[in-house]
């Protein structure tokens, strides 16, 4: 069965990457994950187990707190979009912690909102989707607005169509078949 990973901060953004994943899962048959990631600074250590190392350097409470709270919002989430998805409410760092989560559960895709940044921004930072785009072996669908009413009806295929690039024209190809898509 195909997995699909979805990346979540409970943002407008987040709902167009849910929506998405939601209509791909369905026609793919596809297990759904949701993930969402309480961000931590890089000196923060976890314990094996992944929960918070207290060590009396670092208040581990406000980051306590974010979890819980996450974890309310994510199955509010899960029950909004997609019942018998898998949640996980996680701490780390974004873009290393989906990567390993879609890595550990075999995921063949992740999709992902995006927010569109440009200009000097655009210099400056990264988005968590190049990030992944750039060093997860897993294939990205990203959507940077609201397209709850797209039918699915071209695909476009980038990639370097090196060796390695086989599981992402295998999906690629996956996706353009249970859409009756045309691809490019």
């Amino acid at each position: 069965m195909e997995k699909i990973v979805v990346p979540v901060d409970f943002s407008d953004i987040s709902a167009y990457g849910s929506s998405l994943a939601v209509k791909v899962a369905a026609h793919l048959q596809a297990e759904l994950h949701f993930i969402h990631v309480v961000p931590l600074p890089s000196h923060v250590l976890l314990t094996p187990e992944g929960e918070l190392f207290e060590d009396g350097d670092f208040d581990t409470s406000i980051p306590k707190k974010q979890k819980e709270v996450a974890g309310v919002q994510m199955k509010s989430w899960v029950e909004k979009y997609y019942p018998s998805a898998v949640s996980c409410v996680c701490y780390g760092h974004v873009n290393e912690d989906v990567i390993k989560y879609a890595d550990k559960h075999k995921a063949s895709l992740i999709i992902m909102g995006t927010h569109a940044v440009s200009g000097v921004k655009e210099l400056l930072t990264n988005s968590h989707s190049e990030y992944i785009a750039m060093h997860s072996h897993i294939p990205l669908m990203t959507l940077k607005c609201d397209r709850s009413d797209m039918e699915v009806k071209k695909i476009v295929l980038a990639g370097s169509f090196k060796d390695d690039d086989v599981p992402h024209c295998e999906m690629a190809l996956a996706i353009q078949k249970a859409f009756k898509a045309q691809l490019y």
